[in-house]
């Protein structure tokens, strides 16, 4: 059985949008990573970073961490930058260098993640996820009028188009890890529920993995 494992796909717990106020243009910055990560042949990804102009300038993260199976990156990742988070992911085609946003607009992401779809000696497998993995905040779960980590990141599988983006956990959950099974086709996700319903994922949560299937998103 081979698998190919990632750690949460949790982002910074400094980021916050207030959904009364929303961000001014003039306070925020944006920057463009250079690609941090590539699937195959076709695609690289990049990231746009947003930060506070008031409270920081820096431009610095961590690279990515990477094996022979997957390549991904935590938005945890981004060090010495007050209030940074990722609000979007850029698709680059390597072949045209044409590049386009994921998303149409600003969103909450904790990390990505790409399959590379490499057996465990290193080999092309015979299955392959063309994919992307990404964690984000979707709604103010805890109804505070601010999106921010308490609300928990959902798991979502997009195409490269980003006009298939699918749910892979449900609401209410906040995504721990997951782990991704090529033989059987399938993800298995770990995820921190309310179950104690105090609109806050905690200590008193239970951690339950979730089987989905993935045998549509698979070629081979």
């Amino acid at each position: 059985m081979t698998y190919s494992s990632l750690s949460a796909l949790r982002g910074n717990s400094a980021e916050e949008v207030d959904l009364n106020k929303g961000e001014s243009e003039d306070k925020l910055g944006e920057y463009v990573s250079i690609p941090v990560t590539a699937s195959n042949d076709k695609f690289l990804v990049s990231y746009v970073v947003n930060f506070d102009k008031n409270r920081s300038s820096y431009k610095s993260f961590k690279s990515s961490a990477s094996n022979e199976k997957y390549t991904s990156f935590l938005s945890s990742n981004l060090w010495g930058c007050y209030r940074c988070s990722i609000s979007n992911l850029k698709i680059i085609n390597r072949k045209t260098s044409k590049s386009k946003d994921l998303f149409d607009e600003r969103e909450v992401i904790g990390g990505f993640a790409v399959p590379r779809n490499k057996d465990q000696n290193g080999k092309p497998s015979k299955n392959k996820l063309d994919r992307i993995f990404f964690s984000k905040i979707d709604s103010d779960y805890n109804s505070d009028e601010v999106l921010s980590s308490k609300d928990g990141y959902r798991l979502y599988i997009s195409d490269f188009d980003g006009k298939s983006k699918v749910a892979l956990s449900p609401e209410g959950t906040d995504v721990v890890s997951y782990r991704v099974d090529y033989e059987f086709k399938k993800i298995y996700i770990q995820v921190k529920k309310d179950s104690n319903k105090n609109f806050e994922f905690d200590d008193g949560d239970d951690v339950v993995v979730l089987d989905v299937s993935l045998s549509e998103y698979f070629e081979g």
